[in-house]
């Protein structure tokens, strides 16, 4: 709804629209483990640190080290 903010709602239409559709329980796993105000929504600031906390969702994924780039790649 534009308002900076992202409701149950919104999250789980998101999720929908995403193709991932999700159960009301996992809305609110989600949703407790990205509000850590609880106010019932999630602000910018608690949606990017829940991205970004790697230690807390691991993905499975093997994370490689970057490399360096010569300047043939560029």
């Amino acid at each position: 709804n534009r308002d900076g903010f992202i409701d149950r709602h919104e999250l789980k239409t998101a999720c929908l629209l995403s193709g991932f559709p999700v159960a009301d329980d996992y809305i609110n796993v989600l949703f407790r483990e990205c509000d850590k105000d609880e106010d019932d929504k999630i602000n910018f600031l608690e949606f990017s640190n829940f991205l970004c906390y790697k230690e807390s969702m691991k993905t499975g994924l093997l994370l490689r080290e970057p490399t360096q780039m010569d300047d043939k790649e560029i």
